[in-house]
C-alpha cells in the first residue's frame, strides 16, 4: 500500500511539474511570438506610413509645379484677368486632377476674377491666410479644414483637409491659386 501511495505521489508530482514546465514554456513562447508580431506589425505600419508620406509629398510637389506653371502662363502674364482662355486653362487642369477642390485667379486686391465652377467668383479672398502669404511669394500651406469650400461643395466633407497653393505674378498683379483636397486622393490620378 505504501509503495502504491509513493508511486501515486511521484506520478502526480512528475505530472504537475511537467504541466508547470509546459505552462511556463508556453507563456514564454507566446510572449516571444507576440513581441515578434508587434515588431512585424510596427515595421509594416512604418513602411506604409513612409510610402504614403512619400506619395503625398510627390503629389504635392506636382501640384506646386502645376500652379507655378499656371502663374507663369502667358495668358496671365498679359494681365487680362477676364480673358475666357484663362478659365478654360484652369478647367482643363482641374478636370485632369480630381484632387483640386478649387482653382482660381485673384487680383492683388484679393477679388477672385476667374474660378473653376464659379466658386468664390467675385468674392474677396484678401483676408484669407493663403492670399496674404501669396502676396509675399509662392506659398504652399499646411493641410487645413476648408470650411468655406465645404459649404459650397456638397461632395466635400466638412473636415476634409486641403492645402492651399499660390503662385504670384508680380508683373501682371495676379495670384493663381488652388486648394488641393486630401479627401478624394485617388490612387490612379495623375
Amino acid at each position: 500500500m505504501l509503495k502504491a501511495s509513493l508511486r501515486r505521489y511521484l506520478t502526480l508530482w512528475f505530472a504537475g511539474l511537467s504541466l508547470l514546465t509546459l505552462l511556463i514554456v508556453g507563456v514564454y513562447v507566446g510572449h516571444i511570438a507576440t513581441e515578434q508580431v508587434k515588431r512585424a506589425s510596427g515595421s509594416a505600419l512604418s513602411n506604409v506610413a513612409g510610402s504614403t508620406a512619400a506619395l503625398l509629398g510627390m503629389q504635392l510637389r506636382e501640384h506646386q509645379k502645376e500652379i507655378s506653371l499656371l502663374g507663369h502662363d502667358p495668358l496671365l502674364v498679359r494681365g487680362d484677368l477676364d480673358d475666357p482662355d484663362i478659365l478654360r486653362s484652369m478647367e482643363l487642369r482641374s478636370q485632369s486632377r480630381a484632387e483640386y477642390a478649387w482653382m482660381g485667379v485673384a487680383d492683388t486686391d484679393g477679388r477672385v476674377r476667374q474660378a473653376v465652377n464659379d466658386l468664390l467668383l467675385g468674392q474677396s479672398v484678401e483676408a484669407r491666410p493663403w492670399f496674404q502669404a501669396g502676396l509675399r511669394g509662392p506659398y504652399t500651406g499646411d493641410p487645413h479644414e476648408a470650411l468655406l469650400l465645404a459649404k459650397m461643395l456638397p461632395s466635400m466633407p466638412m473636415a476634409s483637409p486641403c492645402a492651399s497653393l499660390i503662385s504670384p505674378r508680380r508683373s501682371s498683379m495676379t495670384r493663381a491659386g488652388s486648394s488641393v483636397s486630401w479627401a478624394p486622393m485617388p490612387t490612379g490620378a495623375g
